[in-house]
């Protein structure tokens, strides 16, 4: 409106508008056109940051880490090499001609880091009969040996109880190896410094033969350094058929009677995590699809204690409620499609055994929890899905709650069992919401 009033005035004053152009293009900052950005690598590689300005006579670039000048970087492009935890941070540069000096956007680097999960099975031996056996839980291949050299132990059995012999027979040592040791990718985001306690969300894949599709499908690995995230991203088991899975709840999904033992890995995954990086132990999170939901909720069933909140996106936890015992409260979020087929929104069987529906689900942990008063809350609807249009997600929860044990079900009318929540550029509300939603409920 001042630009077209000016316009309209006398010649003098076009004139004044003018010269005022004029001298504001003299003294005009540098522009940057193109501006660094965020980036994800391993530790042990590379990678460059860099920008494009405009100015009539650029004089220097001074780029910054957190803030502080970075000695010696005063090129276009930041060149980073063998990228260790202490690289990671966020970056920027200042550039700088005769006419003043203009901060480019911060741009996060990222780190990638593997955990390896201890494998910490105890066994012990029986007699019976004369007979000595060696028994143990979970996974797990014995070995035999005739001395404590790496090199000498030897296949002896992979299922327990495995008679070892008489008690007659001479010495020899047995130990359990891990059948299938998996090691964790652990991104850590910018704001990792290694002192400062930030949230873990632990992301579970469901049944595929591609388990990574997880991360790039729910968009919560894309916000990690937003939100200060430590990022884990476990696999499960490779079955026979390719595909990865969870042996979670007797529901879901161990079709092939495997003896893998994902509770005692994901508990050794968050122990590790725990006592080797900067985790808040007040905010360990897990978020699941399909086989990973009903995962979540048996890690909320046997590690309560560790475990602040789970958001399950189309899993289930027990049907039997006595199947599952928490000692405390855990911060449950369930999100179902009522067009869901695969794992129905009012429950079903998936062959294995019966699965409860969605509204059963938080109906069973709103009484471990001890919560009060279910209510539909028409005021907090959603729009997750791009399948469905407008607002599609119905909100029900509890109102009366202990701390650490919120209980709620996001209701995605005629959603499916993989909701839409990318479509080309755009991203939904759904991982903004799902972030936010467990990283306003802390464990006590």
């Amino acid at each position: 409106m001042l630009y077209s009033k000016l316009l309209s005035t006398s010649g003098r004053d076009l004139g004044s508008l003018v010269l005022l152009v004029c001298v504001q293009a003299l003294f005009a900052q540098p522009t940057i056109n193109y501006q660094p950005i965020s980036q994800r690598t391993a530790i042990g590689s590379s990678v460059s940051f860099s920008v494009t300005v405009d100015g009539p006579s650029l004089m220097s670039y001074q780029w910054r880490k957190n803030g502080i000048d970075l000695e010696g970087k005063t090129n276009r492009q930041l060149q980073l090499t063998n990228i260790q935890q202490e690289d990671v941070g966020w970056y920027d540069v200042v550039a700088t001609d005769t006419k003043g000096s203009t901060a480019s956007n911060r741009a996060g680097l990222s780190a990638i880091i593997d955990i390896d999960p201890q494998f910490d099975r105890s066994m012990s031996i029986v007699s019976e009969n004369d007979d000595l056996s060696v028994i143990w839980e979970g996974e797990g291949v014995l070995e035999t040996s005739d001395d404590l050299a790496e090199s000498s132990w030897e296949f002896f059995s992979e299922t327990s109880p495995s008679k070892i012999g008489p008690t007659s027979e001479g010495n020899a040592f047995y130990r359990l190896r891990n059948p299938q040791p998996r090691s964790v990718p652990i991104t850590l985001p910018p704001a990792y410094d290694g002192e400062t306690l930030l949230p873990m969300i632990v992301m579970l894949h469901g049944p595929s033969e591609f388990p990574n599709y997880i991360n790039g499908y729910m968009k919560i690995h894309a916000q990690a350094a937003n939100y200060g995230l430590i990022y884990a991203s476990p696999d499960g088991v490779k079955g026979p058929g390719g595909n990865f899975f969870w042996d979670a709840t007797d529901a879901c999904c161990n079709f092939v009677n495997s003896e893998a033992d994902d509770v005692a890995f994901l508990h050794s995954l968050i122990i590790e995590a725990l006592k080797t990086l900067s985790v808040d132990p007040k905010r360990v999170y897990f978020v699941g699809h399909s086989n990973g939901g009903f995962m979540s909720y048996r890690m909320a069933c046997e590690y309560p204690n560790l475990i602040a909140g789970i958001a399950s996106l189309a899993g289930a936890t027990f049907k039997n409620p006595d199947h599952c015992t928490p000692s405390e409260p855990v911060n449950i979020l369930q999100i179902h499609g009522t067009a869901d087929f695969a794992i129905r929104y009012n429950g079903g069987s998936t062959g294995l055994s019966p699965y409860p529906g969605a509204m059963q689900s938080i109906q069973t942990w709103g009484t471990y929890n001890g919560c009060e008063n279910l209510i539909s809350d028409e005021a907090a609807s959603l729009d997750l899905d791009f399948n469905v249009a407008g607002l599609d997600t119905t909100v029900t929860k509890y109102m009366k709650y202990p701390q650490g044990g919120a209980v709620e079900l996001w209701t995605i009318n005629d959603g499916g069992h993989s909701p839409i929540i990318t479509v080309g550029q755009n991203t939904s509300e759904f991982p903004l919401r799902v972030i936010e939603w467990l990283l306003d409920r802390p464990k006590t």
